[in-house]
C-alpha cells in the first residue's frame, strides 16, 4: 500500500508537469527565469567594471604623482640625479656638457658665481685703491690672475 501511494504521487506530479509544459507556462517562466539571471548578471559586471575604473583611476593618479616628483635631465628627458639650477637637472655629465650651451645663459648657478666674483673684484679694487694695508698690490693681480675668463 504505502509502495502503492508513493508511484501514485509520483504519476500525479508528472501529470501535473505535462499539463504544465502543454498551456504553455513552463516557456514563459523559463523565459522570465533567464532574463532575471541575465539582468542580475549584467548588475554584477557593471558592479565589476566600476570597481576595476576605480581601482585603475586611483593607480593612474599614484603613477603621476609619483612622476611629478621626479626631476628629468633637461638633455635626454631621462630620469636625472645631478641638479644644476632650481628647474634644471641632469643624469650624468655628459648631458650637462651637451646641454650648456642652451642653458649657459640662464643657469643661476652660473649668475651668481659671477656675481660674487664681481663682489669680490670689487672689495678687492676698493681697498687696493683705499690704501688699505690688508690688501697689498700682489693680492689683487693674484686674484685677478686667479680668475676664469
Amino acid at each position: 500500500a504505502v509502495e502503492l501511494a508513493k508511484i501514485a504521487a509520483e504519476v500525479e506530479k508528472e501529470s501535473f508537469k505535462l499539463e504544465y509544459k502543454r498551456d504553455g507556462r513552463y516557456e514563459e517562466d523559463l523565459a522570465m527565469s533567464l532574463e532575471e539571471q541575465r539582468m542580475q548578471l549584467e548588475g554584477e559586471k557593471e558592479k565589476a567594471l566600476e570597481e576595476l575604473r576605480t581601482q585603475l583611476n586611483a593607480e593612474k593618479e599614484k603613477a603621476i604623482a609619483e612622476t611629478k616628483k621626479s626631476q628629468w635631465c633637461a638633455n635626454c628627458s631621462g630620469p636625472a640625479m645631478y641638479h644644476c639650477c632650481w628647474n634644471t637637472s641632469y643624469c650624468g655629465y655628459q648631458c650637462q656638457k651637451g646641454h650648456w650651451p642652451q642653458h649657459m645663459n640662464k643657469c643661476e648657478q652660473q649668475s651668481r658665481a659671477a656675481q660674487q666674483q664681481a663682489q669680490m673684484d670689487g672689495m678687492v679694487l676698493a681697498r687696493q685703491v683705499a690704501g688699505d694695508p690688508g690688501s697689498p698690490p700682489d693680492v689683487l693681480q693674484e686674484h685677478l690672475n686667479d680668475r676664469p675668463d
